[in-house]
């Protein structure tokens, strides 16, 4: 790992994030020089081994993101015997590596601080995840190690934290964002000129001005030959499906902050600190928060509502809505209207649940759970007006319903509930499974339950 961070220093990757005010572009380069740097060991002295603090081997396989002072490696294991085996990892493993152990930055640390600090926060984000376990929306800690926090690479121990590795991808892999001929040029002369205080009258030619554009103008043809080879592809269909993809991963996000609500965590409402482009990903219908540094904890008197403020204000609301105006201009489509092609309209229709999401609705309107409720029963299944009294009415039958139920069956019940509010089962299914799980003893006990759930909205038929 000394040999890696030798080979790909983070200073440069770090600066030029500074100078952009970005870290995010700055941290793809980041990890992809540190991929080609691993494949270049690889090459040269075999494969880079880690071990677990048990004498578990992994050979690391790639480098899937890093944060600058944290990378997370994807591992696989070596070990042949039953011993050195991890529960709950039949596949790949992925570490998460403090291994920023010198003062890259300059800020006079010595070596021994540094150390202290990275370990500090790998304990940190290790109780987060812990915290956390059993959530779905968030990586959770392979079973055998989840107590561990140290690699040791050779002789070098490293702050460490063992996960499950989960093949997704973010939004700027799934979706692209397409400017117009002439968008960034455009954008360069207002910017320029709100900087120099420069007008029509201004002695400068654009020249003068965008001498170092990197070569824009030539490549103009081939950027008008993208842009209509993109708008020709953009069918009805496409669209379509690129709305149910963002639908998918917004509520996803939304469950995911929901769980870390749940445990007392909350990202801060206006979206500085996520969640963050990288930091959400998607698999085969699945979304996974994979970071949980930027979350924090709620502090005595502080206002604990469940909002979706984070998602629409973040970056990964800012970069949504990227993607709907680069969107809207390839389909042709002006703004606050409907669309004249009525077959892009009809797909258009069948989204309006992500309003909230596309055009940056304000705080009052954000309630997390109506805006979970939003996207899966859509505008006409509201939440219902706040009712104290039900809220009351509940917290008393479930007190009640431990008593008379018992653990296990309580923790069944409050399995049923959960798909409910996951709107991951259907209301016979509800009946039926309260039905078996009360029997003829507590039928009284089961014809409450419904009742309660009629008055939440939740359909039973």
């Amino acid at each position: 790992m000394a040999e890696l961070n030798d080979r790909v220093a983070p200073t440069p990757f770090y600066e030029r994030g500074l100078q952009m005010q970005d870290d995010a572009p700055m941290t793809i380069d980041y990890r992809e020089a540190l991929q080609a740097s691993l494949e270049e060991i690889g090459r040269e002295e075999g494969r880079l081994v880690l071990r677990t603090p048990r004498g578990a081997a992994m050979v690391v396989t790639s480098i899937a993101g890093t944060n600058f002072e944290k990378i997370v490696c994807v591992g696989t294991r070596t070990a042949t015997t039953t011993a050195q085996q991890l529960k709950g990892a039949t596949g790949p493993v992925a570490i998460k590596l403090w291994h920023m152990l010198s003062d890259w930055r300059d800020e006079g640390d010595d070596e021994d601080a540094i150390r202290e600090r990275m370990t500090r926060r790998a304990n940190a984000e290790h109780t987060r995840i812990r915290a956390l376990s059993g959530c779905k929306h968030w990586l959770q800690l392979i079973a055998d190690v989840a107590a561990e926090k140290e690699a040791r690479i050779g002789s070098v121990p490293y702050p460490a934290i063992y996960l499950e590795h989960f093949p997704g991808q973010d939004l700027t892999e799934l979706l692209t964002i397409l400017q117009p001929p002439g968008a960034k040029q455009a954008r360069k002369r207002a910017n320029a000129a709100a900087a120099n205080g420069a007008d029509d009258d201004s002695d400068c030619s654009d020249d003068d001005q965008f001498d170092d554009d990197d070569d824009d103008d030539g490549d103009e043809e081939a950027l008008v030959e993208a842009w209509e080879r993109a708008k020709a592809d953009f069918t009805p269909d496409k669209l379509g499906e690129e709305l149910a993809l963002i639908k998918e991963i917004a509520l996803g996000a939304m469950r995911a902050l929901k769980e870390a609500h749940e445990v007392g965590f909350r990202f801060e409402p206006d979206g500085s600190e996520g969640p963050f482009l990288g930091d959400v990903l998607y698999y085969k219908g699945r979304v996974k928060l994979v970071d949980t540094e930027p979350l924090g904890e709620y502090e005595e008197g502080e206002d604990q509502r469940f909002t979706a403020e984070p998602v629409v204000y973040s970056p990964v609301g800012e970069y949504l809505r990227g993607w709907w105006e680069s969107t809207r201009l390839k389909i042709g489509m002006e703004m606050n209207t409907q669309h004249s092609d009525k077959r892009y309209q009809e797909v258009l229709n069948g989204y309006g649940t992500l309003n909230w999401l596309l055009f940056k609705w304000e705080p009052e309107r954000l309630q997390g759970d109506e805006i979970i409720r939003l996207l899966t029963h859509g505008p006409e299944q509201a939440a219902p007006a706040h009712d104290p009294t039900l809220e009351a009415h509940w917290e008393d039958f479930m007190n009640r319903a431990f008593v008379m139920l018992g653990p296990r069956r309580f923790d069944e019940l409050k399995e049923i509930s959960g798909l409910i509010q996951a709107n991951e089962i259907t209301g016979p299914d509800v009946v039926a499974r309260s039905r078996y799980l009360m029997g003829r003893e507590f039928e009284g006990l089961h014809t409450e339950y419904l009742k309660i759930l009629k008055k939440a909205g939740v359909k039973l038929n």
